[in-house]
């Protein structure tokens, strides 16, 4: 939460906290051992493994996967060569690494919290495009793509005429000794300057504090370092989450500021590699990112722990290599 103190008669805003998380990434391959037993299209294969250490506590997560590879399915050659392609994909990887270092960070920083699920018994999370969260008046809440949520308003005269007016990252229903919250979640790895704040209050809390009466608002933005502090030391917050912070006060809506521990340039690397992943699963021309020649065989790194391709050269004409399958290629080893 955000406090105000004063520093030679200048008035300052800070958090109180951050999360105190020491976290790593892993690139991975179809070869490396997280997969073992995973076909190479299979939806499950791991593509960044993620670690999160606080108070003595360890958690490895699969933290993007094959099944995560949506905004890159329509562009047939794999590429992101415009912008915002690629700035869309380093936000979705934001969206999983903000959603798991909160989950940690209200299950092992309160642990007498408990999340409680806002879906039936029924609900079936790989089949939940469209699913109605919740309704009231002329706003429904539903799925857009698991765990992303979105605002629709009913605009025109037809029942069916609604338009988006807010997505969501992140929705949590968390109970705590001091109260039952709906935690709004909201990730960004770009620039904070198009946040209208006027517009979380109208087309965001408004409605869910229809939808949920009994639940607490409260608003957790998930930035970068240089996004939301002008002083890393004293957290001290920059002019944009200020506003933000100062607008939603008003409405009666607690505010958390939280920052990754990544840098811009790992967001790149581990967006190239889901890149990488998606050009594997649609041979589509692929540069190898690293190599060793062990014996007679050479190996092709591409992020992973293991090669992408191992090649043995042919004994009879040396100018000819074969590619190894991967048990022959451990077998080998």
């Amino acid at each position: 939460m955000p406090y105000e103190w004063e520093n030679e008669e200048k008035k300052i805003i800070s958090t109180r906290e951050d999360h105190d998380h020491n976290t790593t990434w892993i690139t991975h391959t179809h070869n490396d051992e997280i997969n073992n037993g995973l076909s190479q299209e299979h939806p499950d294969q791991t593509i960044i493994e993620y670690v999160i250490r606080s108070k003595g506590v360890t958690v490895s997560k699969k933290l993007y996967k094959n099944k995560n590879i949506t905004n890159l399915k329509e562009r047939k050659d794999g590429s992101l060569n415009d912008r915002h392609a690629w700035n869309a994909l380093r936000g979705d990887i934001g969206e999983h690494i903000a959603r798991m270092n909160l989950m940690y960070y209200l299950r092992h920083h309160y642990p007498n919290g408990r999340i409680d699920s806002m879906f039936d018994s029924e609900f079936k999370r790989d089949n939940s495009q469209g699913y109605v969260v919740g309704h009231h008046g002329k706003h429904i809440l539903k799925i857009k793509n698991y765990p992303n949520m979105e605002i629709l308003e009913h605009r025109g005269d037809a029942p069916a005429d609604y338009k988006c007016i807010k997505e969501i990252d992140g929705l949590f229903l968390f109970n705590h000794q001091f109260g039952q919250y709906l935690i709004v979640m909201e990730s960004k790895t770009g620039s904070l300057t198009k946040t209208d704040e006027e517009s979380l209050v109208s087309n965001l809390f408004n409605p869910l504090r229809k939808m949920f009466p009994d639940r607490k608002p409260a608003y957790l933005l998930f930035g970068t370092k240089e996004q939301i502090y002008t002083n890393d030391e004293f957290r001290v917050l920059k002019h944009k989450p200020v506003s933000i912070y100062k607008m939603l006060q008003q409405h009666s809506i607690d505010t958390m500021f939280m920052t990754f521990n990544e840098t811009s340039d790992e967001f790149d690397k581990m967006a190239d590699q889901v890149v990488k992943q998606y050009k594997w699963l649609n041979d589509l021309e692929l540069h190898a990112k690293g190599w060793r020649k062990k014996e007679d065989c050479l190996e092709l790194y591409n992020g992973g722990q293991r090669p992408v391709y191992t090649l043995r050269r042919d004994p009879q004409n040396p100018k000819i290599w074969h590619e190894l399958p991967v048990k022959s290629h451990e077998q080998h080893l």
